[in-house]
């Protein structure tokens, strides 16, 4: 499973709105006892009484202190869909759960630039929640398999970019 502290992923997901500052200030504390070091970081970690806005600053700041940019919005879908993508091919996971959260998380909040690239996800979750036998299920898990397989390839070979 990719690592959901990496900064990039993180960055995606404050782009998209799934941080709160209570989560931003603990992703600083986390990375500064991992070892990563900025003013800003430092600040955001200590951080108690601060508004959502000076948080969300200090966040910002401490990316691009690391040389971090705040992803535009596609990329930063694409970033957050490739974490829950990979987490699909993992044989030991819920892939319906991931497309939920991919959906939710990516999907729903894509709204500039918008291509068809996760639409298949979609579909297969809604073909699952149509499903009538446990084989269908399984023959819809199955392909939202296939479909991240599918993504990460293309995204790979930059075909979605």
């Amino acid at each position: 499973m990719k690592n959901t502290m990496d900064p990039r992923l993180l960055a995606a997901r404050h782009a998209l709105g799934l941080l709160r500052p209570v989560q931003l200030c603990d992703v600083a504390r986390a990375w500064l006892a991992a070892g990563l070091y900025s003013p800003a970081l430092a600040r955001l970690g200590a951080a108690r009484d601060l508004d959502p806005g000076e948080v969300a600053g200090l966040f910002v700041d401490a990316l691009e202190e690391r040389g971090i940019p705040v992803p535009r919005q596609r990329d930063a879908v694409l970033r957050v869909a490739d974490h829950y993508a990979e987490q699909m091919l993992d044989e030991f996971t819920d892939r319906l759960e991931l497309t939920r959260k991919l959906i939710r998380d990516a999907y729903a909040r894509w709204d500039e630039d918008r291509d068809r690239s996760l639409d298949a996800f979609v579909y297969w979750e809604r073909e699952w929640s149509f499903a009538r036998d446990a084989e269908r299920r399984a023959e819809c898990e199955a392909a939202i398999r296939e479909t991240a397989a599918l993504f990460l390839d293309r995204r790979r070979r930059g075909v979605i970019a």
